[in-house]
């Protein structure tokens, strides 16, 4: 009787730790996410995106697979993204290219979404044929992972 409930006791106690540790990782979780918004899809194709993000691109410069916009007190963790200006003829023909089904052998349409941090704030924009990617932040760094295969 008194190993069972100090068995118990002990579980409890494990248990509790656990949750402790969980709850404390959800606190602090460097993970944002994209939100799809066919506002933000209509903010490019219209050629009209936010001017206070900074833009980059994914890819070549005239042969983009990506297209984010990112408050500007972020910088991107690797070197895969260019630079690019927004709302002006070159950024409409990369945004036209980020969805040609002819190029891409892919049905589904380019869309867009809002960059969202791990405090559910929106500090950026995405644009791409690809509709979901990670994105972690860590300090004033963001890393977003590219989920294309260009081996494929």
């Amino acid at each position: 009787m008194i190993g069972k409930t100090l068995r118990n006791h002990w579980m409890t106690v494990t248990v509790g730790i656990l949750v402790a540790f969980y709850l404390a990782g959800c606190g602090s979780s460097r993970f944002g996410r994209l939100q799809p918004d066919p506002a933000v899809t209509q903010m490019f194709t219209a050629n009209g995106v936010p001017t206070e993000y900074h833009y980059f691109i994914c890819g070549r410069p005239s042969l983009p697979y990506i297209i984010v916009g990112i408050e500007p007190q972020f910088q991107f963790a690797d070197k895969l993204w260019q630079s690019t200006q927004p709302n002006t003829t070159d950024f409409s023909q990369q945004v036209n290219f980020v969805w040609i089904p002819e190029v891409w052998y892919k049905v589904e349409p380019a869309q867009g979404c809002w960059i969202i941090d791990p405090a559910g704030r929106k500090v950026g924009v995405w644009y791409s044929m690809y509709p979901s990617a990670p994105v972690v932040f860590k300090d004033n760094r963001v890393s977003i992972g590219v989920p294309y295969d260009e081996g494929g």
